[in-house]
């Protein structure tokens, strides 16, 4: 229903009652802190979430630890140990898995590495066009353009994958059909991330192309 401040205050009671064994809590409590803006807490939980499954090499372990990191910048203490566990988890899964490129080409996103990122996310959109989180991969592609003084392809991005969020927006909830909320919500994260790099270049005069 889109009550993040409650879902997190319920989230937050839950998990000083007890730690979840499994990543999935998590990873949903991880959406929610960036959702409330509060990015000290959501690396707490990037932090403690490396401790607890750093080492397991159970596939749910891998795959939701990866991606929890590259939700948003900073989640752990160097970039390289987030692009360490994206590149993990592409290895585990193979590139034939849609979401752990999205992870990977985040993480490199995350570390800089904007030439990479645009590779493997140009790449994973040509493959696979009807994939519907294909709307971050947009997003990413769109800061990843601007990064590389590229803002008209970056400008592009983001207006494709602006015009695919108002499509699917439902009125009557928050996620539309088929969507997972955290997954919906992380592509709104992302909105707002690509929207705000965008406006700032736009602002300062160095976007002129």
């Amino acid at each position: 229903m889109g009550q993040w401040a409650a879902a997190a205050a319920e989230f937050a009671k839950a998990f000083e009652l007890e730690e979840p064994k499994k990543p999935l809590p998590w990873f949903e409590h991880a959406y929610l802190r960036l959702q409330l803006g509060d990015q000290k807490g959501y690396q707490r939980i990037c932090r403690r979430l490396l401790e607890r499954l750093g080492q397991s090499e159970r596939d749910w372990d891998v795959d939701l630890l990866a991606h929890t990191c590259v939700l948003a910048p900073g989640a752990l203490k160097e970039a390289s140990q987030v692009v360490a566990l994206a590149e993990k988890r592409l290895a585990r899964t193979g590139p034939e898995n849609r979401w752990s490129l999205q992870v990977v080409g985040l993480a490199y996103y995350r570390a800089a590495k904007y030439d990479k990122a645009v590779e493997v996310l140009a790449k994973a959109v040509k493959d696979h066009p009807d994939f519907a989180p294909n709307i971050a991969n947009w997003l990413i592609l769109s800061m990843a353009h601007q990064h590389l003084k590229q803002p008209a392809e970056a400008r592009q991005w983001l207006k494709q994958a602006v015009a695919r969020i108002k499509e699917l927006q439902p009125k009557d909830r928050f996620a539309p059909e088929g969507w997972e909320w955290r997954d919906w919500l992380g592509v709104h994260l992302l909105r707002r991330e690509a929207e705000g790099l965008l406006n700032a270049a736009k602002d300062s005069g160095k976007d002129r192309k």
